[in-house]
């Protein structure tokens, strides 16, 4: 069995996947041409800079943001500073979950990854909407819905895998999705930095670096920096189980 380095328990996060999972619709695909426009009417706009911070946790929650275009990143910070990545949200869904109303604390911080667009609902804008418009009514409870595997999944994956089946986890996902196969293994160029591959399995970007050198002299994968070729793909899936 291959020793990687050791990091202390109480530091796991989520990983399971590298961007919230879609809704099957989109919030304004599901309305009528006239929901849709009260629904513009009712909320406002904001166009968002990469690092532009929408909520933060611990402050007073007003309502959600609907995600239009762009990426916004969820996470957690520890009282230590350290800041966990919960997920990469997408356009179709919402962030500033899991309440809705405008009531208590935000639970985590939503900040915007590249230049995006959301639409902002206040919680007694809702409050006035959802009564006439059944259909936006189903598209939150989805999303709540998807919120809340995420937070189930958190909970199994914190006893039951360790930091370097995290990271290779991270890195089969990432393969799947931009790895290009060829006759010495599968080319990925990681799209996250090794700050944000730390920040989305719990560890630091020193253990990152250290596991993947690790990585490499095992010859699992190859490459330097953020170009990995994966040598070895059953030894990533024996860690990922």
């Amino acid at each position: 069995m291959r020793a990687y380095p050791s990091r202390p328990a109480e530091e796991f996060v989520y990983f399971d996947q590298l961007r919230g999972d879609p809704l099957e619709l989109g919030i304004f695909e599901r309305l009528s041409p006239d929901e849709r426009q009260a629904l513009r009417a009712a909320g406002r706009p904001l166009w968002l800079n990469p690092g532009h911070l929408l909520f933060r946790q611990g402050t007073r929650h007003g309502g959600i943001f609907v995600i239009e275009s762009g990426r916004v990143r969820t996470f957690y910070t520890s009282e230590r500073g350290r800041e966990l990545t919960i997920a990469y949200w997408t356009p179709s869904n919402f962030v500033g979950g899991p309440e809705l109303f405008g009531r208590g604390k935000h639970c985590w911080s939503g900040q915007a990854t590249e230049h995006s667009q959301v639409l902002y609902l206040s919680g007694d804008q809702l409050c006035e909407l959802l009564p006439h418009m059944p259909l936006l009514t189903m598209a939150l409870l989805d999303g709540l819905v998807i919120k809340g595997r995420c937070m189930s999944n958190l909970l199994q994956m914190l006893g039951t895998q360790s930091a370097a089946a995290r990271l290779a986890k991270a890195i089969l996902e990432l393969a799947e999705c931009y790895g290009v196969p060829a006759a010495d293994g599968v080319h990925l160029e990681l799209p996250y930095t090794h700050s944000e591959l730390a920040a989305l399995i719990g560890v630091t970007r020193q253990w990152v670096t250290m596991t993947l050198a690790k990585f490499r002299e095992d010859n699992v994968v190859g490459g330097d920096g953020r170009n990995l070729v994966i040598r070895d793909w059953d030894a990533l899936k024996a860690l990922d189980h």
